[in-house]
């Protein structure tokens, strides 16, 4: 288990927090049972370990939205890919 300060403590009741909006919907930060993240038109993006949820910008979180898009769609063609050589 891992101690924080009175100050991170008192920092982590400023979450969920609103960054901006990207493609017309809000983007927040907040922390949940797995660490913190992006929230993004009810899809969560996992920050990356040791990334400060007080300190992350809009153009980070947006940058982290895009790059779960793009390994969510690889991961898609590659389960498609898999299961036409599969099928032949």
């Amino acid at each position: 288990l891992e101690t924080i300060t009175l100050e991170e403590a008192l920092e982590l009741f400023k979450l969920p927090r609103d960054l901006g909006t990207f493609e017309g919907t809000t983007v927040s930060i907040g922390t949940g049972r797995f660490g913190p993240y992006v929230l993004h038109n009810k899809k969560y993006v996992s920050l990356p370990k040791g990334s400060d949820p007080m300190s992350v910008t809009l153009q980070e979180a947006i940058k982290l939205i895009i790059e779960k898009r793009q390994a969510e769609v690889e991961r898609h063609l590659r389960k498609s890919g898999s299961r036409s050589q599969e099928a032949s």
